[in-house]
């Protein structure tokens, strides 16, 4: 390849680079003022960014839930579009489904829980992770804020996370029983953090976060959704282990100053 060759193929990615950051720029900024004026109008927002497809995907399980659901637009990057989701109660609770009397339902056989692929799912749906979002037995999600740790993996981050939850359960630190309704219930009273109190200083930690990370752990067609959560004030700066025995874990970094008004205990 020439010289100019080369210098040309350079200005062009440096060109793309610079687009890219100028439309992120002001989709956030968009997306700022619309979450302003949902928030006045009363909805919830989840300030997470997702591609059609992740919104397609979560609109649906809020909307299983009984929420109504917004999807909004916020920017466009080639053919991909980006949103926002807004949601809030529905006016009716969702119907639930009626076993004809006298009838015996058969019970299909229900399969294995796979925790990494349910965390792929939710957070990177068709899209395989970068370099940047992998490790030994590890994946990031795409904000950085959780990440999957595998029962097998060697990580650095995994032997932490076993720390973590020694600490917690020898009592240092906090132990939890996490119920996905509870946190329901208090995301519909208006709350967006649960938080612990470690040394006098209070920990949040985001609800739509902790739910995801309850519903990795979700066998299929199974009603019953908890997990445990393990918070230590000596390994890990506060980040939440959640699992459910099996010795996989997804981790959640902690809001260091939740807003406590719109806070509840965990």
């Amino acid at each position: 390849m020439s010289y100019r060759r080369r210098r040309l193929r350079e200005y062009d990615v440096r060109r793309m680079h610079i687009q890219f950051r100028n439309i992120w720029g002001q989709g956030l900024s968009r997306a700022s003022q619309i979450i302003s004026d949902l928030k006045a109008k009363g909805w919830n927002v989840d300030e997470d960014l997702y591609f059609s497809g992740q919104a397609e995907r979560e609109a649906r399980e809020l909307e299983s839930e009984g929420y109504l659901v917004q999807k909004q637009p916020i920017m466009k990057w080639g053919d991909e579009e980006i949103y926002l989701l807004a949601y809030k109660p529905g006016p009716n609770p969702p119907a639930q489904p009626q076993t004809p009397p006298k009838q015996q339902r058969k019970e299909e056989p229900q399969r294995t829980v796979d925790p990494e692929a349910n965390f792929r799912r939710i957070f990177w749906g068709k899209r395989e992770p970068r370099g940047e979002y992998l490790g030994d037995g590890i994946i990031i999600s795409p904000d950085k804020v959780m990440a999957f740790v595998s029962s097998d993996s060697t990580d650095r981050i995994a032997n932490n996370a076993e720390e973590a939850i020694r600490d917690a359960s020898a009592g240092h630190g906090v132990v939890e029983e996490l119920d996905y309704q509870t946190l329901l219930e208090h995301q519909r009273n208006g709350m967006k953090y649960v938080t612990v109190m470690l040394n006098n200083k209070p920990y949040g930690y985001n609800i739509d976060k902790v739910k995801k990370a309850i519903r990795v752990f979700r066998l299929e067609r199974s009603k019953t959704q908890h997990a445990k959560a393990y918070i230590s004030d000596q390994t890990l700066e506060g980040v939440m282990v959640v699992t459910d025995g099996s010795g996989n874990k997804v981790l959640i970094a902690p809001v260091l100053d939740p807003d406590l008004t719109l806070s509840a205990s965990l």
